[in-house]
């Protein structure tokens, strides 16, 4: 490892419906480390709580915009590992990239620790899927591939095997690191949107982590079975009392056609009602792709209040629909 000094990254992946979930990038730094000392995540740093290079070796999930390009290379290297070596149920993939920027695997860990303070479960944790609706997937992809059915979720006993009612599906509206990610690829996923709106949409993401509430940019990601499965992002009009923008609400290629988009849509209306909003606009294309979308909205009690010839493009007017909301809160 001393002949590849640089960065040091692991990716986690986790089974999915349709091959392995990375999850977000972890990248390891060395602080305060001696020219003369190895950059290495040794025995002392992984066992010896208080020693030098345990305390000095923290893992980030935070990263500059200029590392986009590298993250991607990555995650496609953990793909192809994934693939390769035909893992399953979950791993995780070390890599260092040296000065000029070129990845080199370490180790392709079939079997990662999964105790609550390493890792993969940080991983996890931001990418917002709960630490037991993993333990399923990963249980649920070793009893798949040696043909054994499922006897019982894992959701659905507590730690002392007493039955409990669960409901694998859930809204949440904070916000965290993995969300980027997820949001761009269920953007993406839909086929509706161009590089740069994709980027606008993980922009807004972006803005809530930095700036919190006053961003202007509120959210509502639907889970299902600890996927995040789409996402509503709306705010209040500048200048104005009771008017709010439903900026985004889109749902993975692969949840749609289940609901999800009127829950999302729902739950959206019921924020901003309870925080004193009367009036949602959203703004749409008039271009034949998005004949669902305008139908969607229509069919939820949203009218056409205008339309401005040529807008995006010509030949692409902009639809502004709008929908009154009852009961508001004084």
């Amino acid at each position: 490892m001393r002949d590849i000094d640089g960065r040091e990254f692991n990716l986690s992946l986790l089974a999915g419906t349709s091959g392995p979930d990375v999850l977000p990038c972890a990248e390891i730094t060395f602080v305060g480390f001696p020219d003369d000392k190895p950059r290495i995540v040794g025995y002392r740093a992984k066992w010896s709580d208080e020693s030098f290079e345990a305390v000095n070796t923290p893992r980030t999930f935070e990263f500059a915009l200029a590392d986009a390009t590298l993250l991607e290379e990555l995650k496609r290297l953990a793909i192809s590992c994934w693939k390769g070596f035909d893992l399953d149920g979950y791993a995780r993939i070390d890599f260092r990239v040296d000065s000029h920027g070129t990845p080199w695997i370490l180790e392709i860990n079939a079997n990662p620790c999964l105790s609550p303070d390493a890792g993969f479960a940080a991983a996890l944790s931001h990418g917002g899927i709960p630490f037991d609706a993993a333990i399923e997937r990963i249980v649920t992809a070793a009893l798949q591939r040696y043909g054994t059915d499922p006897i019982v979720s894992l959701s659905s006993v507590t730690d002392d095997d007493s039955p409990r009612s669960t409901n694998a599906n859930s809204l949440r509206t904070e916000v965290n690191s993995g969300d980027r990610r997820r949001v761009r690829e269920i953007v993406e996923s839909t086929g509706f949107f161009s590089a740069a709106e994709v980027d606008v949409a993980v922009e807004l993401v972006y803005e809530r982590l930095n700036k919190g509430g006053a961003s202007g940019y509120f959210f509502v990601f639907s889970e299902r079975s600890g996927v995040t499965a789409g996402y509503a992002c709306f705010g209040p009009i500048a200048c104005t009392t009771q008017s709010f923008d439903l900026y985004w609400i889109a749902v993975d290629k692969q949840f749609q056609g289940q609901g999800i988009g009127r829950e999302l849509l729902m739950a959206a209306e019921e924020l901003i009602k309870e925080s004193g909003g009367s009036r949602i606009y959203v703004e749409t294309s008039s271009q034949p792709v998005y004949h669902s979308t305008r139908t969607f909205y229509e069919h939820t009690g949203y009218v056409l209040d205008a339309r401005v010839i040529d807008f995006y493009a010509p030949k692409d007017d902009k639809y502004i629909y709008v929908k009154v909301l009852e009961n508001t809160h004084d």
